[in-house]
C-alpha cells in the first residue's frame, strides 16, 4: 500500500490537469478475503447478541410485539433480532464514521496523502483511506441488505433499495478506483451522524423503564447529537460536497475525462451525481420528520 500511495503522490505532484491514474487492476481481488472475513465477524456478532438477548428475555416495545406472540403473556414478547442488529449496525457506524471523520478532516490535508486539487483528481485519484473504507461500506451494506430482507421493520423498499444501491456503488468506486474522493464524505462522513442514531434507535425498540435513568440521560444526549451532526454533515455538508461534486462532474463530462480514465464507465458517473441528489432530497425529508418528532418531544 505505501508503494502505490507512492506512485499516486508522484503522479500528482504536478498541477497540470494531467493525472495518471494508479495501475491496480482490482480493487475487489486484494480486499476480498478482508470482506469475507467482515462478513463472518459481524454474522458471529449478530448470532451471539440475538443468543444473550434472547436468553435475558429482555422486553421490546409493545408494537415491536409480533402477531404471532399477541395472544400470549406480555413477558413472552421477544424481539432479539432488533437488538442485534443494532449491536452490528453501532460496530459498523463506528468504524465508518470514525473513520471517515479523520480521513476527511485529518489525513486527506496531510503531506503523506495524494493532493485532490483537481477534478480528475478527485474522480480518478487513488486514496489508500477510501480504498480501505469503500470495502467496510460494501460489508455492511451487503450484510444489512440481507439481514434488513429478514427484519419486518427493515424490510421497506426504501430501506432496501437504498442498501442494494450503497452496496454497488462501494464496490464500483472499490473495483474501479473512481470517485476516491468522494466516497470518503458521502459514506464515511456522512455515517458519523448515524452512530447517534443507533443509540437512538435501539432507545424506540427497549425503551427505558425509568425515564430518569442513566440509560435515559445517555439516550436523551444521543438524541440531541443526532439532530446536530445530522444537520451539520448530511444536510449542509452534503449538499455543499456535493455542488463540488457536480461542478466537477460536469468538467469530466465535457472534457471527455471518463474515456481517457476509465473507458466504458460513463454511465457511472450520471449514476452517482444522480444519487447524490436523491439522497440529499430524502434526507431534507428525514429532517423534517426529525424535527417533527422533536417539536413533540418538547410539547410534553
Amino acid at each position: 500500500m505505501t508503494t502505490t500511495t507512492a506512485k499516486t503522490s508522484k503522479a500528482f505532484s504536478s498541477e497540470s490537469t494531467k493525472v495518471i491514474p494508479p495501475t491496480i487492476s482490482s480493487g475487489w481481488n486484494r480486499r476480498k478475503y478482508q470482506i469475507y472475513a467482515a462478513w463472518i465477524f459481524l454474522t458471529i456478532v449478530y448470532t451471539v447478541v440475538h443468543y444473550y438477548v434472547q436468553k435475558m428475555k429482555w422486553k421490546p416495545a409493545p408494537q415491536f410485539c409480533s402477531s404471532s406472540t399477541a395472544g400470549e403473556e406480555e413477558e413472552e414478547c421477544s424481539r432479539p433480532e432488533l437488538a442485534a442488529f443494532q449491536a452490528v449496525s453501532c460496530i459498523m457506524m463506528f468504524y465508518l464514521g470514525l473513520f471517515g471523520i479523520r480521513s476527511w478532516h485529518f489525513t486527506i490535508a496531510s503531506e503523506t496523502t495524494p493532493p485532490m486539487k483537481t477534478p480528475e483528481q478527485r474522480f480518478f485519484g487513488f486514496l489508500p483511506q477510501a480504498d480501505e473504507l469503500n470495502a467496510g461500506i460494501f460489508v455492511y451494506q451487503t450484510w444489512d441488505l440481507v439481514a434488513s430482507s429478514l427484519i419486518p421493520e427493515h424490510s421497506t423498499i426504501i430501506f432496501l433499495s437504498h442498501h442494494a444501491l450503497s452496496a454497488f456503488m462501494a464496490w464500483y468506486s472499490l473495483e474501479y478506483q473512481v470517485v476516491h474522493y468522494y466516497a470518503i464524505y458521502f459514506g464515511g462522513v456522512s455515517e458519523f451522524s448515524t452512530i447517534f442514531l443507533v443509540f437512538a434507535d435501539f432507545d424506540v425498540y427497549f425503551p427505558p423503564g425509568n425515564p430518569q435513568s442513566t440509560y435515559a440521560t445517555f439516550i436523551f444526549i444521543c438524541q440531541g447529537l443526532f439532530l446536530l451532526t445530522f444537520v451539520m454533515y448530511r444536510i449542509i455538508g452534503w449538499w455543499y460536497v456535493g455542488s463540488q461534486l457536480w461542478k466537477d462532474a460536469a468538467y469530466v463530462i465535457q472534457h471527455k475525462l471518463i474515456d481517457q480514465y476509465r473507458p466504458g464507465k460513463s454511465y457511472f458517473i450520471y449514476i452517482f451525481t444522480t444519487l447524490s441528489v436523491l439522497m440529499g432530497i430524502l434526507q431534507l425529508y428525514w429532517l423534517g420528520q426529525v424535527l417533527q418528532k422533536v417539536a413533540e418531544i418538547l410539547s410534553t
